[in-house]
Formats: C-alpha cells, sequence, structure tokens
C-alpha cells in the first residue's frame, strides 16, 4: 500500500582538498593532503530514512546517519588547546553519527504540526559542529497553508550539548567564524517563522 518508504544512501571516496582554496570547492568536512603528507584521506557517509504513514493523520520519519573522515582538519583544529592551533598531525580520523525521529500530525487539510528529535555525536569534523560531543534537541511546529501558493511555519527549538565546549550564544555581529565558535552555554532556546511562496 506505499505506506512504508526506505531509503538507504552510501557515498565513499578520497576527500583531501576538496575544502582547499585552490580546488575552488568549500567542503564543510575539511581535509588537507598537505598538511597530512598523504594524498589519499578517505570520507565515508550513510544515510538511512524510513517514512511510515500509521494512519491518514500520523506520520513518522526516522533518519539515521554515520560518517567517517581520514585526517579530519576540525577535528583537530577545534578540540585541542589552544582552539584554532595548526593541527599538529594535520588532522585526526573523525567520526560523526546520529538519528532523528519526527511526527507530522494533519488537523486539517490546510494546517499540520510537526514534533522532531534529534541526537547528534561527533569528533567535530562539520564546520557548523566543529566541536567533538553530544548535540541533543526537540522541535516543535505549525504548518498552516491558507492558500495553495503560501506556506507559514512558526517553529520553537531547544537544543542542549554534552561535551568540553560551549557552542551557543555566541555573539555573532563581529564574527565571522562558524557559528558555534566562542560560544558562552551549553543550551539555547530559539523561535523562528518562515514563509514559503510556491509558484
Amino acid at each position: 500500500d506505499f505506506s512504508t518508504w526506505v531509503d538507504f544512501e552510501n557515498m565513499y571516496g578520497n576527500a583531501a582538498d576538496d575544502s582547499i582554496s585552490a580546488c575552488g570547492c568549500g567542503s564543510p568536512i575539511p581535509a588537507d593532503s598537505a598538511l597530512a603528507n598523504d594524498k589519499s584521506l578517505n570520507r565515508y557517509q550513510s544515510y538511512l530514512t524510513i517514512t511510515k504513514q500509521l494512519d491518514p493523520k500520523n506520520k513518522l520519519v526516522f533518519e539515521g546517519s554515520y560518517g567517517h573522515q581520514e585526517k579530519s582538519l576540525f577535528a583537530d583544529a577545534f578540540n585541542q588547546s589552544p582552539i584554532f592551533a595548526t593541527p599538529v598531525n594535520g588532522g585526526i580520523d573523525a567520526a560523526w553519527y546520529g538519528a532523528h525521529l519526527s511526527n507530522f500530525y494533519q488537523i486539517q487539510s490546510v494546517l499540520s504540526i510537526g514534533l522532531r528529535a534529534e541526537y547528534f555525536n561527533t569528533d567535530g569534523v562539520h564546520a557548523f559542529v566543529p566541536y567533538a560531543g553530544d548535540y541533543q534537541a526537540i522541535t516543535a511546529n505549525l504548518n498552516w497553508m491558507p492558500s495553495k501558493h503560501l506556506r507559514i511555519r512558526p517553529e520553537i527549538r531547544y537544543d542542549w550539548y554534552k561535551g568540553q565546549q560551549k557552542p551557543f550564544g555566541a555573539d555573532q555581529v563581529n564574527n565571522y567564524t562558524p557559528p558555534l565558535i566562542h560560544g558562552t552555554d551549553k543550551d539555547q532556546l530559539s523561535y523562528s517563522m518562515d514563509f514559503t511562496v510556491f509558484f
């Protein structure tokens, strides 16, 4: 009856220098062959998504992920003392994994609510999540379609972190570094409102 969907994706390959300016790219998971003295720095990423329509009003979505990067620069540079020091070993082998579970409930044809719980563990490999530790979050949102051309979605989210750093609460006005650097807190409460126009 097509009420259950499963998607499994895997990626594997040499990630050396895919975020270095010489290649004109910009991967958020940098690995530098010159610093590591190795031209082959393999990266593996895997994603599993399962969607289940429980009944006409309820849908569950589960997503799990795992990844590994040889000689990750961020795992080395952002998780040592002093922070931002040149990676001594040209990076370190690092991994990350996580999962999230979402429930969507259709109140009316134009109105639904969504609840999501997330868990993410990382050695600190990603530009947007550079500190090693456990990141957890719960989110609630409302989806309203007042017309077929407009969607309004208010959302509230609470994040908390377990690790050695303080990734939340950074002043981004005069801070060009990634958003979780120079934080002051281990948790945060945030809210947003987005408007999507369909043509």
